[in-house]
């Protein structure tokens, strides 16, 4: 389980090798220990060791500004497309160098088209098979999608997130404690939240940090990584 927000502090800087603008969502995946993190506009996917060394690029191709990954389990990923509101299935495995859009599964949440102020981020809970994700601005907001793209509202994100709050960058599901923990990039804090949307605790990120905008835990919560546009 993720301990207190308040008990961590950083413990590296590292500057992200060959992505050189638009770093956005980050997932941990346990099976290749590394951490896999979108560059949206162009939709780049770079891997990257857990201390931020560069080890491959993978091209892709007819996805519309990718925002957010996150792992699901063994190969398979979930990409969310921001405008759209889609959420994109691939599959992603040490021989993989590049993915299109047609040969991935698309689930469509029905809350598009949104613009630049769509999807952001994703993080899925395999318990209950479903994704949650958060939407940036105008209004931000807090989202549960299932696998056939139904689509809830969790809570009234404006309203119970705290007043620091103003956007939300990215999402990651605890499975242990059934939290989520929030980022906001404008505001630079992190939060956890049950999913009902109260909020349990906050926590300020490194004022250093230019444009947070992607999150990842390892397994144990005992480290995460933040990447900065």
């Amino acid at each position: 389980m993720i301990p207190a927000l308040t008990a961590f502090s950083p413990a590296a800087v590292a500057t992200l090798g060959t992505i050189t603008d638009n770093a956005s969502g980050a997932t941990y995946c346990p099976d290749t220990n590394s951490i896999f993190v979108v560059r949206n506009s162009n939709s780049y996917i770079y891997e990257y060791s857990t201390a931020g060394a560069y080890l491959r690029t993978i091209t892709t191709s007819g996805f519309s500004d990718v925002e957010g990954i996150c792992w699901m389990s063994g190969s398979q990923f979930a990409l969310s497309e921001e405008g759209l509101a889609t959420i994109c299935l691939v599959d992603i495995t040490s021989a993989t160098t590049s993915l299109t859009r047609a040969g991935a599964t698309i689930i469509d949440t029905g809350l598009g088209p949104l613009a630049n102020l769509g999807l952001e981020g994703i993080t899925y809970d395999p318990a209950n098979e479903c994704f949650y994700a958060v939407k940036e601005k105008s209004p931000f907001a807090v989202y549960q999608i299932e696998l056939d793209g139904t689509t809830t509202a969790l809570f009234d994100a404006p309203a119970l997130l705290p007043v620091t709050f103003t956007d939300l960058a990215d999402c990651y599901y605890d499975p242990e404690s059934r939290h989520l923990i929030l980022l906001t990039q404008e505001g630079k804090r992190l939060a956890r939240v049950t999913l009902a949307g109260a909020v349990v605790e906050e926590s300020t990120i490194p004022s250093t940090m230019n444009q947070p905008e992607g999150i990842a835990f390892s397994p144990n919560g005992r480290t995460f990584w933040l990447v900065g546009e």
